[in-house]
Parts: C-alpha cells; sequence; structure tokens
C-alpha cells in the first residue's frame, strides 16, 4: 500500500513541476514586434495544374504591406511555364495573416483571396482573362527577417486557350520558397 501512495505522490510531483515550469515559460513569452506598415516580399517554386496546356512549371513573386498585425494587402505575380505555355497572372491580393503562439519561431497560416487578369499564349491560340487566386499558406521563421514559406493557391479563371473550352477553370497551383 505504501509504495502505490508512494509513487502517487512522486507522478503527482513531477506534474506540479512541469505544471510551473509551463506557467513560467508562457509568462516569459515575449509579444512579437508589431509589424504594421511593413513590407515583406517573398517567392516560391512549384507546380501548377490544369492551364490550358496541362501542367506547367509555377514561379510566384509577392509584395505584401501589413495594415496591422493580422491583415497584409499587396500584389502576386504568377507565372506558368512548359514546352507549350507561357501564362502569366497578376492580382492583388488581401491575406489574413494567424500565428500559432507567441513563442518565437512561431509558424504563421495565411489565408488569402485576390483579383486580377491572366494571359496565357498556349501552342494554338492565347487568351485573357479575369483571375481569383484563393488560397492557404503556411510560414515557418527560419531567423528574425527569413521565412520558409509555402502556399496553396486555387486559381479560378475563364481562359479559352489551349485545351480549356471557355467554361470557368479552377487551375490549382502548389509552391514553396522563402519570404523575407
Amino acid at each position: 500500500m505504501q509504495n502505490e501512495c508512494g509513487h502517487w505522490k512522486d507522478e503527482a510531483a513531477v506534474i506540479l513541476v512541469l505544471m510551473i515550469a509551463l506557467c513560467a515559460t508562457a509568462a516569459s513569452a515575449e509579444e512579437p514586434a508589431s509589424r504594421k506598415g511593413q513590407w515583406s516580399l517573398g517567392g516560391e517554386l512549384g507546380f501548377i495544374s490544369h492551364t490550358p496546356e496541362r501542367d506547367a512549371f509555377a514561379m510566384n513573386i509577392r509584395a505584401d504591406r501589413f495594415n496591422d498585425e493580422f491583415f497584409s494587402l499587396g500584389p502576386l505575380l504568377q507565372l506558368g511555364l512548359n514546352g507549350d505555355l507561357q501564362q502569366i497572372a497578376l492580382s492583388g491580393q488581401f491575406k489574413y495573416w494567424h500565428t500559432f503562439g507567441l513563442r518565437q519561431p512561431t509558424p504563421t497560416m495565411t489565408l488569402q483571396a485576390g483579383f486580377g487578369f491572366v494571359h496565357a499564349d498556349a501552342a494554338t491560340d492565347s487568351d485573357t482573362s479575369w483571375i481569383i487566386p484563393l488560397g492557404i499558406g503556411f510560414d515557418y521563421p527560419l531567423t528574425d527577417r527569413l521565412s520558409l514559406s509555402s502556399t496553396l493557391l486555387l486559381n479560378i479563371t475563364h481562359l479559352e486557350a489551349g485545351s480549356l473550352t471557355g467554361a470557368v477553370n479552377i487551375m490549382p497551383s502548389i509552391t514553396v520558397g522563402l519570404r523575407f
């Protein structure tokens, strides 16, 4: 009986020490510096699917100006290239940034939506249309000024070029890169 009671006391002491350490760590966590008014630039490489000439290599270049800690606005340039396709899209993107915790480094999730224009030169013809890029992204800080980023975009458009028939098309893309 004493061994069971002594074992319980040891477990309670370990749990108490862990709780105190966790509370002390949370209390010492510093609030990250405000990003309001700051610019962030980034570039990513990956793939885009369902283009006028099937799958293509994708490159995204973006700039974000933070309106406050959680919202940014800025341009997004998307390039899609393969042997028979040159596609370029320019849009304005609105992003919501959600950080996971106060401890640094902290991963960040972005939800984004935008509107712009896309032009595709396919092997047989070309077209220009509107584009609505909707997406989710994740950033993980590597240093104070550099983050690893990844983005999944669903590009909604109405291109009539190559294999696309002119109906509303969704071109998903996934990219990985750096943000600074």
